[in-house]
């Protein structure tokens, strides 16, 4: 059986049926009662059943009307919240948002900016997950992730940005360690030097690698961990050095009482930008996120095509 009937059909139907009178029921659908009354008998043939009983002052539902009723009823609701559901995407109001952001970015992230931003929009998830530079310049160019938070030494390749931070890197050592007295600080001088690291999956580990494989040279890593409070826990008790971002090797100098050192190397130095394909087409939300990643830091926040 092929059922020929349309939303318009299914509101008539339900007008007509809460009036109990085509007429009017035809009004409450901008419809004039001849079109109306055409509609509900082509509904009724193409269902094969009567729907109404036609009465001297009206209608009544047939059994068969009153479980159609049941089931256009539910069909409409279900429209009406699928079209509420889509304009709320449409409108930036709700949806996934995919973050992708290198070590130094992630670590520097702070929690509240998080928590406002969720308060402010109950029906966005948010999607955070930490990449080398390059591989979040790739996924964005193929469309896997919203925005970035990438180094400025990469090619950005067609992508959008806007200055974020600067960061510096720094050399974290227990105040015991020969290297905390030590002036000048440069990656030749960690050739020799246990080192504590997190893991190979990290960002941060892999620019390092990268760096000095640049310099032709090794570091040695003698420990992995998974976090830097693990790795300043470590260092603490003079199991080795780490590079890190200052921001944070400042809150460890005064928590643990640690060394920070600068690194006098240009690598040392990132400037960080957020990069997207076209910021004009991103969600309200999306905007907004990038609008408190902005204020938290002293940013232009001008647009470099």
């Amino acid at each position: 059986m092929t059922l020929n009937y349309d939303f318009v059909d299914m509101k008539l139907f339900s007008a007509v049926a809460d009036e109990r009178n085509v007429t009017r029921g035809a009004m409450r659908v901008f419809l004039s009662p001849p079109a109306a009354s055409i509609r509900l008998r082509n509904l009724e043939n193409s269902l094969g059943v009567k729907l109404f009983e036609r009465k001297p002052n009206g209608v009544e539902l047939t059994q068969a009307g009153q479980s159609f009723l049941r089931y256009a009823s539910e069909i409409l609701h279900q429209s009406e919240s699928l079209s509420a559901n889509m304009r709320e995407y449409a409108s930036g109001n709700k949806g996934i948002f995919r973050v992708l952001l290198n070590t130094s970015a992630i670590t520097d992230l702070p929690p509240d900016l998080i928590t406002c931003f969720l308060l402010d929009h109950p029906n966005v998830n948010i999607q955070l997950r930490e990449e080398l530079s390059v591989q979040i310049i790739q996924q964005l160019s193929e469309g896997l992730a919203d925005i970035g938070i990438v180094a400025d030494n990469v090619h950005v390749e067609s992508l959008e940005t806007i200055p974020y931070q600067t960061q510096r890197l720094v050399l974290l050592a227990s105040p015991s360690h020969p290297l905390a007295r030590a002036q000048g600080i440069r990656l030749t001088s960690l050739s020799n030097v246990d080192m504590v690291s997190l893991g190979p999956s990290s960002a941060m580990t892999a620019f390092l690698k990268d760096v000095a494989r640049h310099h032709g040279m090794r570091l040695t890593t003698r420990v992995e961990v998974n976090s830097f409070d693990t790795i300043a826990k470590l260092v603490s008790h003079n199991v080795g050095v780490a590079i890190i971002p200052q921001a944070l090797a400042e809150n460890y100098q005064r928590q643990l009482g640690l060394q920070t050192l600068p690194l006098e190397e240009p690598w040392a130095e990132r400037k960080l930008v957020i990069c997207a394909h076209r910021f004009d087409n991103l969600p309200g939300y999306a905007r907004r996120f990038i609008e408190l990643l902005l204020n938290q830091h002293t940013a232009t926040g001008e647009i470099i095509v």
